[in-house]
Order: C-alpha cells, then sequence, then structure tokens
C-alpha cells in the first residue's frame, strides 16, 4: 500500500494510486451509497478546530483533505447523504466539529465506540485495531510528544496527520 499526496492538501492512503488524483477524488465524491468511515483531526481535544478530515471507503482505501482544501467541499456531502452509513469511532467528537465548523448533519452512523461497549470490547481505537486485527495504530502521543513538551496536531507535518487519520478511518471499516 501507498499514498499520495497532491498539493491541494489532498492525500490517498491505498492500492489504487495508479488512477491519479482526478479519478481517486472521483472515486470518493460520486459515491452514492455504502459506508464511509470518517475521523476529523483537530488541533487537541480542548481546541477542537479542525486541521483535516478523513475518510475510508474500505480498509485499504482512504482518503484525507487538509481543513482548507480547495478539493473538500465536494467530499464533505457523504455526510449528508443518507444512503451512505457513516461509520465514526468516538462520534460525538467528530460530530461536534462537523456541525460546528463544516455545518453538516452526518445520518446515519455507526459509532465504534458504542458497539464495541456493547459487545465488551475495550473502547480504544487502538486497542479495538491491535485485539482484533493485529493492527498497529500510532498513537497520538507519538506525533504529539506529552506534558509540557507537547506540541498541538496543527504543529505535527502534513503528511503525518494525513497517515495517522487515514490508518483510524480504515481500523474503524476493519
Amino acid at each position: 500500500m501507498t499514498q499520495l499526496g497532491f498539493n491541494t492538501h489532498f492525500w490517498y492512503f491505498g492500492n489504487h494510486q495508479s488512477l491519479g488524483r482526478n479519478a481517486l477524488y472521483r472515486k470518493l465524491v460520486d459515491k452514492t451509497s455504502g459506508i464511509v468511515a470518517i475521523d476529523v483531526e483537530t488541533k487537541s481535544l480542548d481546541d477542537t478546530t479542525p486541521i483535516g478530515i478523513g475518510f475510508a471507503t474500505s480498509p485499504t482505501d482512504a482518503y484525507y483533505f487538509r481543513h482548507d482544501s480547495v478539493m473538500l467541499p465536494r467530499a464533505l456531502k457523504l455526510l449528508s447523504n443518507p444512503n451512505i452509513i457513516k461509520v465514526i469511532h468516538n462520534a460525538h467528537f467528530d460530530l461536534d466539529v462537523i456541525k460546528d465548523f463544516w455545518g453538516e448533519d452526518t445520518n446515519p452512523i455507526v459509532d465504534t465506540i458504542i458497539a464495541a461497549q456493547l459487545l465488551g470490547l475495550p473502547p480504544a481505537l487502538g486497542t479495538l485495531a491491535k485485539e482484533l486485527f493485529d493492527l498497529d495504530i500510532t498513537p497520538i502521543r507519538d506525533l504529539v510528544g506529552k506534558g509540557k513538551a507537547a506540541i498541538t496536531m496543527d504543529k505535527v507535518p502534513e503528511e503525518k496527520t494525513a497517515q495517522k487519520c487515514c490508518h483510524d478511518v480504515k481500523a474503524s471499516l476493519m
């Protein structure tokens, strides 16, 4: 699996990079039904200003848009499509950011943290991914640090933020 970063602040992580930017973008935005996982990256848990949003259409295909990407508005329309089920880990956080910043109503949804708790599984996405699929997800503290030396996510290089977000949304679909 490889990644493609484009100067439009649009990233793709998956197996179809040979399609090129425009075809990959259309593959996402032309989706009219099915399931899409979503994850919003914010500056921090306290400062919920979004820095980007990720979408996964399968456990192998994920897209990331920086919050100001010229390509993002059309992708955001997926959020309000009632024929697309949105899968979100810890949905209340992401839904609040999506509504407050982009004004999108997002329905229907499946919250994987609630599903995990109902099944008696650990709620943390990283723990779920490791226990169920032997998949390692980069902990946020590996990117921002901890304690007084911690930085906010907007200070993390865009490529690393995109990669983390895309791994998280793909794990949400597994």
